[in-house]
């Protein structure tokens, strides 16, 4: 976990930024990339994709 005066200080210089998104946890990249692969296919089975 973080501490709330952490992720302030995230939040404050993503928005000064103007991110996105804000990554917390640099470590969960590989469930994120799996996540998006599963989408991914999702659209290419509706017949979506580009």
């Amino acid at each position: 976990m973080l501490d709330a005066d952490v992720v302030a200080e995230m939040v404050l210089a993503g928005i000064a930024r103007r991110d996105l998104y804000l990554v917390t946890h640099p470590e969960t990249l590989d469930s994120v990339r799996a996540r998006h692969r599963r989408i991914e296919a999702a659209f290419e089975g509706a017949g979506l994709r580009a």
